[in-house]
């Protein structure tokens, strides 16, 4: 590799690492979308993404447990602030059930079956 080439690469690879550094996502649901229909799409395309009917319940519950604002604003992030103590309360207090895989969840499906 010659001077120049390297050089090129070294900025390329520098000004990447400042994009990620600094990326602030501008991203939001499309007008008239809430967290809702975030909520309804996941538990009803769950299993087809292989994934159990407990981690459907759970990433819904995660889901719900963001201000849904942050779901319709451009730069906003949806993050649970949560603890693990709390969702897990929150788990056996409303369906305690559903935390535990139904033994013949245990094996994923493959997609598309």
């Amino acid at each position: 590799m010659r001077t120049a080439e390297f050089c090129f690469a070294a900025l390329s690879i520098e000004q990447k690492k400042d994009r990620e550094m600094n990326h602030s996502p501008q991203v939001a649901l499309p007008q008239g979308m809430t967290r809702r229909d975030v909520i309804a799409v996941i538990s009803e395309i769950g299993r087809d993404l292989n994934l159990s009917s407990a981690a459907v319940y759970i990433l819904t519950k995660l889901i719900g447990s963001t201000n849904a604002k942050d779901w319709t604003e451009p730069g906003a992030e949806p993050i649970f602030y949560g603890t693990q103590e709390t969702m897990a309360q929150r788990c056996q207090a409303e369906e305690p059930t559903q935390c535990a895989p139904a033994p013949d969840e245990r094996e994923h499906r493959p997609l598309g079956s």
